[in-house]
């Protein structure tokens, strides 16, 4: 009997894709707690808006948009190999350095809050199906004020071609905004679920970039050793293929360096977690960049991350 071998990327795409409207894909739109306020006719107009804004090219790109039907797909996906990895090259052509609101950086672009021209910074990366500026970028903003929150605003297509050339993109983005904003603004790097594993690649080549990589896709981050100060957080609830707790500790534990495990038992802990902004999730986050991106770190210890007695901690 013949036997059919697929390519392990092949089968890893088709079960992600399976479950992208509730793991990778749809993070915060799925759980999201200002976007379940919405109602449907809302929601929709507001990602036909995001995707409209997220994914069009600067107005000097040479890519042009194509007709016919899919055009908007075969535009992205052009961008995306165009711009993976990426970052530092352009920079005479860069904006001001306290500019907030869309940026274009090397060909990329980002959505840019809290910019003030001298403060710390924190590049975001948006889990599969989310934006640059949806409900769980607006969470993470709201929870960073005093820094510069920068959001890429591509990869936001269907998880099974996102998945590919996440550290390339991480990398391209991390060495845009640094070469942007001035080596003497320290930087930081926070990341949900897909961003999650985006922000764990990064610190492969980038070792000792402050991260938080929040319910992280460890199935896509890679096979290498992350390296800290890196914090790790999951929920008991998050049931998610390629998200589980279980993943999550694994890699925390072949991480270098300083770095913590944080799991959430409460009810609400699953997957969508982060996007919610009174979930003690962003709190962390700001605490561990408070204390390697603004601080000395001393503090950073299980007993002072002011954590609630939901959780457990490593």
């Amino acid at each position: 009997m013949a036997k059919l071998c697929l390519p392990l990327g092949f089968v890893l795409a088709v079960m992600i894709s399976a479950d992208a409207d509730n793991c990778l894909g749809g993070d915060c739109k799925a759980f999201g707690a200002s976007s379940m306020l919405q109602s449907k006719a809302s929601k929709a107009a507001t990602a036909k808006q995001n995707y409209a804004e997220d994914v069009r090219p600067p107005a000097n790109s040479s890519l042009v948009a194509k007709t016919g039907h899919g055009s908007r797909v075969i535009l992205k996906r052009s961008l995306d190999a165009t711009l993976s990895g990426k970052g530092g090259t352009n920079s005479a052509s860069y904006p001001a350095s306290s500019k907030n609101g869309y940026v274009t950086l090397d060909g990329r672009k980002y959505h840019v809050t809290g910019n003030h021209g001298s403060n710390p910074i924190v590049v975001y990366f948006h889990g599969n199906k989310c934006t640059c500026t949806g409900s769980g970028t607006d969470s993470v903003v709201r929870s960073l004020s005093g820094y510069t929150v920068a959001a890429p605003c591509d990869k936001t297509g269907d998880i099974g071609s996102e998945m590919w050339g996440l550290r390339p993109w991480a990398e391209g983005c991390y060495k845009s905004v640094k070469a942007w904003l001035g080596p003497s603004r320290k930087i930081g790097a926070v990341g949900h679920s897909m961003g999650g594993a985006a922000a764990i690649a990064l610190t492969y080549t980038f070792k000792g970039t402050p991260t938080a990589a929040l319910h992280p896709a460890h199935i896509i981050s890679g096979i290498w050793s992350a390296n800290g100060p890196i914090l790790f957080t999951t929920g008991k609830q998050d049931t998610q293929f390629g998200c589980a707790p279980w993943g999550v500790r694994n890699k925390f534990n072949g991480a270098s360096g300083v770095k913590r495990f944080v799991e959430f038992t409460d009810a609400g802990a699953n997957h969508g977690a982060p996007c919610n902004a009174n979930h003690p999730t962003y709190k962390l986050a700001r605490k561990w960049m408070e204390c390697y991106v603004r601080g000395s770190g001393a503090r950073c210890d299980c007993s002072s991350l002011g954590l609630p007695r939901t959780s457990t901690c490593v």
